[in-house]
């Protein structure tokens, strides 16, 4: 769970404390309102006892619900800042410096662009600043987030720098592939809308057709044939 809540950008020790308090809030508060529900609505004792227990069951799980949407909304956010952080650090590397300051001044910059993407950043600066090694300080930040392209561009730094290669080189070709990607997703899903869309026409769309175009031809013939 606690990983989960780091995923969701939560990296206070209190979090899962505090997750954990919310829902057992949620599931209390919910048992004692079904309760009075029940009891004013006069319905019979065990009717009561066992919509409260559905209702705290429901109110339970709602904080993990809201926790996987905050998640996916996070992860969403960073792998499209991705792109942008990538030229940045090219442009920093280029410019001379060091992996490490790159890193650092690439989250500082992207905070207005892409904040949960600069507070990974500067995350990773501090687990570096502390003495941890920069692969694992890089592994690390992959394994909280949980984002895709961001796996293969810490797996791609991480080899460039055991093999002593040109950290640039590899930057703008990550860079590179990181564009084709999304152009490649970009393109799948621009093919899938015309599946997507055909449920709807079929449900909604060709139905009111049909009634439009058929419907004075039938009340004609029904007029037709009651003559």
């Amino acid at each position: 769970m606690m990983h989960k809540l780091m995923s969701a950008g939560y990296y206070q020790e209190s979090a899962l404390r505090r997750f954990m308090g919310i829902k057992r809030l949620c599931a209390v508060t919910s048992f004692i309102l079904f309760l009075l529900l029940g009891h004013y609505g006069r319905q019979p004792l065990p009717m009561i006892f066992f919509l409260g227990l559905l209702g705290a069951m429901i109110f339970y799980t709602t904080p993990d619900l809201v926790l996987n949407s905050q998640v996916k909304r996070r992860q969403h956010s960073i792998a499209g800042g991705l792109p942008d952080a990538l030229d940045l650090m090219v442009i920093c590397v280029e410019a001379g410096l060091g992996l490490n300051a790159a890193i650092l001044r690439v989250g500082q910059d992207l905070a207005l662009r892409c904040r949960p993407l600069s507070e990974e950043l500067l995350r990773t600066t501090q687990d570096l600043r502390t003495g941890i090694s920069r692969e694992s300080a890089l592994r690390a930040m992959s394994q909280r987030n949980q984002v895709e392209d961001l796996k293969i561009l810490v797996g791609a730094l991480v080899l460039a720098d055991k093999l002593g290669t040109s950290i640039a080189d590899t930057l703008r070709c990550q860079a590179d592939s990181l564009r084709t990607r999304i152009k490649q997703k970009a393109e799948e899903q621009a093919a899938k809308a015309g599946v997507k869309m055909l449920l709807p026409l079929v449900l909604f769309i060709l139905p009111a057709l049909f009634i439009i175009l058929l419907g004075p031809a039938a009340l004609m013939m029904l007029e037709t044939l009651a003559k």
